[in-house]
């Protein structure tokens, strides 16, 4: 005998029903038969559908129950959840956020924020400086003044050639925010390059 397993549910206790009927109506108790290779009398079959038909209804039964319990709790859980919420919010205002009562309400107290002490503050310092040092940063106004390019620098020269220290700012080199100090005479023009003064 081939067995299958059937989709629907009621589709079976309607065959179980239909099939136990037939048999109390048409054959009588005297009745046997060879089902898979067992003889089985009428009484014997009626009954084994009907146990069949009883153990599927009480499945059905507790599946509905189970997923009507899980409907509950989820619904419980949110309520209580929710309730919490509103209660922790009601201790917490009438007792005030630090009391030292909270935690008999299941209610953590807050972290008290640690203050580093002297030492770390004046070691966190220096590493600052020394990094700052090290990677050559500098603040806005001194970034500002970096170009890639550079500024060129304005030389007062004296009578007898030579730039007179001091008076005027010289060049920022490419990469640089602070001028160089100039001294000493301009140099001589390149050959060629026709700002030779005419002898």
């Amino acid at each position: 005998m081939s067995r299958s397993t059937p989709r629907n549910t009621l589709s079976i206790l309607s065959r179980i029903d239909a099939m136990s009927k037939g048999f109390q109506k048409d054959f009588t108790p005297a009745n046997s038969f060879l089902v898979d290779g067992t003889s089985l009398t009428q009484p014997v079959i009626v009954s084994r559908l009907s146990g069949y038909e009883k153990t599927i209804e009480a499945a059905d039964g507790a599946k509905a129950a189970w997923q009507a319990a899980v409907a509950a709790k989820r619904e419980a859980t949110a309520a209580a959840d929710a309730l919490l919420r509103e209660l922790t919010a009601v201790v917490r205002s009438t007792l005030g956020k630090g009391n030292p009562q909270l935690p008999d309400f299941g209610i953590a107290l807050p972290k008290a924020r640690q203050k580093p002490d002297a030492e770390t503050t004046a070691v966190a310092v220096g590493k600052r400086r020394d990094t700052r040092g090290v990677r050559g940063t500098k603040g806005k106004q001194q970034a500002l003044a970096i170009t890639t390019a550079g500024k060129p620098g304005v030389a007062l020269v004296g009578p007898d050639g030579k730039i007179v220290p001091g008076l005027l700012r010289g060049p920022i080199p490419p990469g640089q925010g602070e001028p160089v100090e100039v001294s000493g005479a301009l140099p001589a023009p390149a050959s060629g390059s026709g700002n030779t003064p005419a002898k």
